[in-house]
């Protein structure tokens, strides 16, 4: 059994990476044809898989009618931690799309071996945020 025991989570300012810029550049494309997955609330029908059918990223408009996107980045192929999850505007994904934003502040796992980033100091890592406790 696991318990929630939340760390300290450290404030960045990253570069993102030429991975996500394409894959925002999509999901920006997506936003500007009026496409049903950009305009349909969901956290996943915006996606691109990357070869040997790894997910790169995923995500999707939070809700009807609303200018904000939640996202998930797999930072390396193959990868079920180190993830990034983040929201974004509509201007956000647009600015990063053109190459004029550059950088995201998120908040990083302290752990040396994690790699996972989040939108908030309080969100939870599945991996560092939670611990075994001994059974009796």
């Amino acid at each position: 059994m696991r318990r929630k025991v939340p760390k300290v989570k450290a404030q960045q300012s990253v570069a993102i990476p030429q991975r996500l810029v394409q894959f925002l550049k999509y999901a920006n494309e997506l936003i500007f044809s009026g496409d049903e997955a950009a305009i349909t609330p969901s956290d996943d029908l915006i996606q691109i898989v990357e070869f040997r059918g790894y997910l790169l990223a995923y995500g999707g408009l939070k809700e009807e009618g609303g200018s904000q996107f939640e996202f998930g980045y797999f930072t390396e192929p193959k990868q079920t931690d180190k993830k990034w999850e983040f929201e974004l505007s509509r201007e956000q994904i647009a600015e990063i799309a053109k190459n004029r934003l550059t950088h995201l502040t998120l908040w990083a796992c302290t752990s040396p071996d994690c790699g996972c980033k989040f939108q908030r100091a309080d969100d939870t890592c599945f991996e560092c945020d939670y611990e075994e406790t001994p059974t009796p």
